[in-house]
């Protein structure tokens, strides 16, 4: 073969002179001719018009002023007039063939108004409502199992102590709009810690989670991998995937998409410091604090009413046991402290009658587990002191904030029991449609 010739450039206009020595095995081109000059004479034209006059130099007589050749004045064009206001139309986001179809005349709207708490009553009815037949003992069994699966499954896929907090909130949450009875426990366990992942950002791909949660279902029927995975059928995977998609739609709606998270574990850290309480003392609160999303306490009050109910808890499981003459422990000046009331309420916005009554949800639920209580307390002589104590500070008004004529738990604020109550009812009635897919359904915060 011939080596490439190099590159030349090319010009049209001017043609290239050769290679004074050329290319081996590459004639020269031959030189094109050089362009033709036209002919002498003036250019003939095209048209059947005459041909144009020479111009004639302009004739200057001496003293007079010159003339200048008017110019003609540019016509403008017309510009159309703008349509009246009413006939004004904005164009189109989304081309015609696009737009979905406008609602239907008789398509049902549901309105459904987030809050973020309840009082004790709408717990009480809704759970109610929504329980059926089913026994409220077997109902509190089923919640304690969905509990305990999320330990369980949020500690084998190494979930921090946040998402699996919110994920029992949710479960909880969930069961206060839908049936007890038309949903597996460990489906909707699941579902709410795959959602409690997004809204913390520790995120897990939904096949580890479901993986996981067959492990602790059947774990006679797991198989293991030489990798030492777990092996599941892919079939089961599928059909429990689009499962559970479907239920996680229905808890962002119980949430009406409100990714706002806020837990106690910050407020026990602070608070304690704050109180001067002892590490040891705070370590007990934290556990406390966690068991408290075991039950329905943070449906009901926000997370700094739940931090000094476990401070309380905690104060009282480590004061000297009533009648013992034992000097004074630092659970019996906390415990004195914030029995009290007075000026902790005012600094912190909380109410030791709804701290209190936190601390009664956690007492029945140590009480119900039949578990030896953290300190070795008598939890029932406890629980008889409380309400002792809550007796003798009603008998004084005067006695801390007790003379305030609003409070959460109550639901006495002016204004909402009359709006509670009538989304009691909304949530109540639109539920079918929402579970159908009917209509249109409006999500509104505040």
């Amino acid at each position: 073969m011939h080596p490439r010739p190099p590159f030349l450039p090319m010009r049209p206009n001017f043609p290239t002179p050769p290679h004074p020595q050329g290319i081996p095995g590459f004639p020269l081109p031959p030189r094109p001719p050089p362009y033709p000059t036209p002919p002498p004479g003036p250019t003939p034209s095209t048209s059947a018009l005459p041909p144009r006059p020479p111009p004639q130099p302009p004739v200057f007589v001496p003293g007079a002023t010159p003339t200048p050749t008017p110019v003609p004045a540019p016509v403008p064009t017309p510009v159309p007039a703008p349509p009246p206001p009413e006939q004004r139309t904005a164009p189109p986001l989304v081309p015609e063939e696009q737009q979905l179809p406008p609602p239907a005349e008789d398509e049902a709207i549901t309105t459904k108004r987030f809050h973020a708490y309840f009082t004790p009553q709408e717990v009480a009815e809704l759970s109610a409502r929504q329980r059926g037949k089913i026994a409220e003992r077997k109902a509190e069994g089923v919640r304690k199992m969905a509990c305990g699966f999320l330990e369980s499954l949020g500690g084998s896929l190494g979930f921090p102590r946040r998402t699996i907090a919110t994920a029992q909130v949710l479960y909880h949450r969930f069961h206060l709009f839908y049936p007890l009875k038309d949903f597996a426990f460990y489906d909707v366990a699941t579902a709410c810690l795959f959602v409690s992942s997004k809204m913390h950002d520790t995120l897990k791909k939904l096949r580890e989670i479901l993986i996981g949660a067959f492990a602790i279902r059947h774990p006679e029927l797991v198989g293991k991998t030489t990798k030492g995975e777990v092996a599941v059928d892919d079939a089961t995977l599928e059909s429990e995937r689009k499962r559970l998609l479907g239920i996680e739609r229905l808890v962002l709606e119980t949430i009406s998409f409100s990714f706002n998270v806020r837990q106690p574990f910050t407020w026990v850290i602070k608070f304690g410091r704050a109180m001067g309480a002892s590490q040891q003392l705070s370590k007990l609160a934290f556990k406390i604090a966690i068991d408290s999303h075991r039950t329905l306490a943070p449906l009901i009050y926000p997370p700094h009413i739940l931090a000094l109910a476990a401070l309380y808890l905690a104060a009282l499981l480590s004061s000297s046991p009533p009648g013992a003459r034992l000097p004074p422990t630092e659970g019996d000046h906390l415990a004195a402290m914030l029995q009290s009331g007075g000026v902790w309420e005012e600094r912190w916005l909380a109410e030791i009658d709804d701290v209190e009554d936190a601390v009664h949800m956690y007492l029945d639920l140590f009480l119900a587990d039949n578990s030896p209580p953290p300190g070795g307390a008598d939890l029932t002589r406890l629980k008889i002191g409380l309400r002792e104590a809550e007796g003798r500070r009603k008998a004084d008004p005067g006695a801390g904030l007790g003379k305030r004529k609003r409070r959460l738990s109550d639901g006495a604020v002016p204004g909402v029991q009359p709006v509670r109550e009538e989304v009691i009812k909304v949530v109540g009635a639109g539920l079918d449609a929402a579970k159908a897919n009917e209509g249109t359904t409006r999500f509104l915060f505040g």
